[in-house]
């Protein structure tokens, strides 16, 4: 049963860790977020970057800004920036002792952040017709990176349709929730958000009162063979005080060994999600707190601890919970300063894991599962310009593992963001 275990662990840390690059969002930092945008109630055809298609009923807006990050690692870091995540990910952070914690002091810029877009409203018979095509230049990168003319790879994040209640098409999952994101300069900031975004169709209710109801069915993760999509809602409050959000996800996974083998078991995965965001007059306070079992992406920190099996064999759900709590102050129209910290626990819900020491080290199928991941960052931005600002951050990231191994981040990002228009 322990080499079921060790495969299916290996399995899952193959299919995460490369592909961390892409799980990232576009609400990470406040410049970005500022950026993305949201479907205005009415659609005037003079908002900025809009333009009427003559001879049609159709108005287009093209949006984007280019951006650019650096970053100095105090303490280790993974290797490779153009495979992996160059942003903070902590569940990976290099254990102390390892080649990869005893290089300090190194520097990586980068403009891949990028992002360009564009959404079209038409009227129809439905009512309005709001459709949105989005990406930047932040896929993961194995050729032409940094060897050659730093080349990177442009990825979609959202492709949909809205014709009133109904959505269809890419974009964040209805567990995503941006009200709550911390302003952090780091691209991806604390692991306790969800970065997940992924074919759907949505339906959303509008119940009055500033209170919002949303559910929908969300592709499902293949590794697993899921026979379902996965089930997420939504439920939200909002008013000039702030907005609240109670979501729920659900999702299945099933696992075959081999065909000498008999089927692990299926396993039905279960999250919640809480968070706030609240208006202090010209203050911010956003916080959440999401947990469950066999949740995996839908919590950043637990891609690589979704699940495993007992020692009977049985198919089992790491158990998971995390926070964040971030407040940010306005010194000036221009200025503001944000203080964030956040916490992730786990639990091994009896799933078998090596024992003894055991070093990162994806070819040997391997990985030191994670008890407790911290990260704390405090960070100032400078809005210069109407389209235009710069932020400096120290981040501090501490992670254990269930064999007490430790790794520690210690870094400084700073990040330019220009928007177009």
């Amino acid at each position: 049963m322990h080499r079921t275990s060790t495969l299916l662990t290996s399995l899952l840390l193959a299919l995460a860790t490369p592909h961390l690059a892409a799980a990232q969002t576009e609400t990470q930092s406040t410049a970005s977020t500022a950026a993305a945008p949201q479907p205005p109630p009415e659609s005037p055809p003079t908002a900025p970057g809009s333009f009427k298609i003559p001879g049609t009923s159709t108005t287009l807006r093209f949006y984007g800004f280019v951006e650019l990050h650096a970053i100095y690692d105090f303490a280790g870091r993974v290797d490779s920036v153009e495979a992996y995540d160059w942003s903070s990910v902590i569940p990976f952070q290099p254990l102390d002792g390892s080649a990869e914690a005893r290089e300090k002091g190194r520097l990586y810029l980068t403009a891949r952040t990028s992002r360009i877009g564009l959404d079209s409203r038409t009227p129809s018979p439905l009512g309005e017709v709001y459709a949105r095509l989005e990406g930047d230049f932040n896929g993961v990168n194995l050729n032409q990176g940094e060897t050659f003319t730093n080349s990177v790879l442009f990825r979609l994040n959202h492709a949909y349709v809205t014709i009133g209640s109904l959505l269809v098409g890419q974009t964040s999952s209805l567990t995503s929730e941006n009200s709550a994101s911390p302003d952090t300069v780091d691209w991806n900031g604390p692991g306790t958000q969800n970065f997940v975004r992924q074919p759907q169709v949505r339906l959303t209710f509008d119940l009055g009162g500033g209170i919002t109801l949303a559910a929908s069915a969300e592709n499902a993760h293949n590794l697993g063979s899921g026979h379902v999509p996965d089930l997420t809602a939504q439920l939200a409050a909002s008013g000039k005080w702030g907005k609240i959000t109670l979501g729920a996800v659900t999702n299945e996974y099933r696992y075959d060994d081999d065909s000498s083998t008999p089927r692990a078991g299926a396993l039905r995965g279960y999250g919640g999600l809480l968070t706030g965001a609240f208006n202090i007059g010209n203050d911010t306070l956003v916080l959440t707190a999401i947990g469950g079992q066999g949740i995996g992406r839908y919590l950043f920190n637990s891609v690589n601890q979704f699940v495993g099996t007992d020692a009977g064999g049985t198919l089992k759900g790491w158990r998971v919970v995390g926070y964040h709590a971030g407040y940010t102050h306005r010194w000036t129209d221009q200025l503001r300063s944000n203080l964030i910290f956040s916490q992730t626990f786990f639990d091994r819900n009896g799933i078998v894991i090596p024992d003894g020491p055991v070093a990162d080290d994806e070819a040997a199928g391997t990985f030191a599962a994670n008890r407790r991941l911290d990260q704390a960052f405090v960070n100032t931005f400078w809005h210069f310009l109407p389209n235009a600002e710069a932020g400096v951050e120290y981040e501090f990231g501490r992670r254990e593992t269930f064999d007490k191994q430790l790794g520690r981040e210690s870094r400084v990002t700073a990040v330019l963001h220009y928007d177009f228009l």
